[in-house]
């Protein structure tokens, strides 16, 4: 394994344990969020698994470019390139429940609330929400490339 995929892997799963304990600490019951995992089960493995395949893909582009750039190039190319893993991972997250959703179209639920509820909504929460350790790590990510 590259130098490189083995860093982004330590900053995912790193953003992994950021986002439960944000997840826990937010709903002030760390009993009734742990119910929430085991409810989403499916959701919450195919998203892990989205985010370690993207970053395995991404984590050789990134290497590549940052290689031949400079320290503040590095940093920007982590953090775009961190952001391109969580997207993917909320994709193959948010997927799962399309399928879910999709079987239950008629007249009054159509497939662009399937859409809404399935892939809008959990984008926009997950990405406001995951924002700043993000930005932060993915900044941490570019620099550890480029110095490695």
């Amino acid at each position: 394994m590259k130098r490189s995929v083995f860093l982004t892997y330590g900053i995912v799963s790193i953003d992994i344990i950021i986002a439960f304990m944000m997840l826990g600490s937010m709903s002030n019951d760390w009993y009734l969020t742990f119910l929430s995992f085991q409810k989403y089960t499916l959701n919450f493995l195919f998203a892990i698994a989205g985010l370690y395949l993207s970053a395995y893909f991404f984590a050789n582009r990134m290497e590549k470019v940052i290689k031949k750039e400079g320290y503040l190039v590095s940093i920007i190319i982590g953090i775009i390139g961190l952001f391109l893993i969580l997207i993917c991972g909320i994709l193959s997250g948010s997927l799962v429940g399309v399928w879910e959703g999709i079987s239950n179209v008629n007249n009054d639920y159509t497939y662009a609330n399937v859409i809404e509820d399935y892939i809008q909504n959990p984008m926009l929460l997950i990405l406001v929400f995951g924002f700043i350790p993000t930005f932060l790590t993915g900044g941490f990510l570019g620099y550890l490339i480029k110095r490695n």
